[in-house]
């Protein structure tokens, strides 16, 4: 009994100053802070900044290759020509 009784004891007093913990590892951001902007990461609805800039990347690079295939097919460069039969030497 009188060793349950030190235990529980011991066990309290460790939970009730463990509470705040030292001033290194609690976090400084504050509930104002939080409330002020609660999403700091996102400026858009659903996307980063970081997902923005390679969403426009994607694009652009789409375009581009997309330009180069239209170039091929307009000036017919996609494929061999058909005007002749085999070469002649």
């Amino acid at each position: 009994m009188r060793g349950t009784f030190l235990a529980l004891s011991l066990v309290a007093s460790l939970a009730l100053t463990g509470c705040g913990g030292p001033e290194e590892l609690q976090s400084p951001v504050t509930s104002s802070q939080i409330r002020g902007n609660i999403s700091p990461t996102l400026d858009s609805t659903a996307t980063t900044d970081e997902q923005d800039v390679n969403t426009i990347a994607r694009s652009i690079d789409m375009d581009i290759r997309m330009f180069r295939d239209d170039f091929m097919r307009f000036f017919m460069l996609d494929r061999t020509s058909r005007l002749h039969g085999t070469p002649v030497y």
